[in-house]
């Protein structure tokens, strides 16, 4: 997978070395997806799951198998830095971590957000 300025992820299929989905806004009010530049994105130990992160703070989460965009999980107030999955299956959680010195903690299960947390 590739993200990109273009506001899309790509899916990459090694074997016929070529991108075989482009996940990309589609201007759905109900299904928004990035407006900036996708700087980083992580994808789930076990589930078709995407989450990605943009220069203006946006993140959101898509299922890279199907192409369907899930939505907005939550913003920054800046840059999306980092984002990654606890990998203990008992913890289902995700974080991001944005340029505005603030942690978001998401549920998985339901992707919402559980917790913001401003870093010391």
């Amino acid at each position: 997978m590739s993200s990109s300025k273009d506001l899309s992820i790509r899916v990459w299929s090694p074997i016929k070395q070529q991108c075989v989905k482009v996940i990309k806004s589609l201007n759905d009010k109900n299904r928004p997806f990035h407006q900036a530049a996708i700087n980083v994105f992580a994808l789930h130990y076990d589930q078709p799951l995407c989450i990605s992160g943009d220069l203006e703070g946006g993140v959101f989460y898509c299922n890279y198998s199907t192409g369907e965009i899930g939505g907005l999980l939550a913003t920054h107030a800046d840059s999306v830095e980092s984002i990654a999955f606890c990998k203990n299956p008992a913890n289902n959680f995700c974080v991001s971590c944005g340029m505005d010195t603030n942690i978001n903690i998401y549920n998985v299960r339901d992707q919402s957000l559980r917790q913001k947390v401003k870093a010391a």
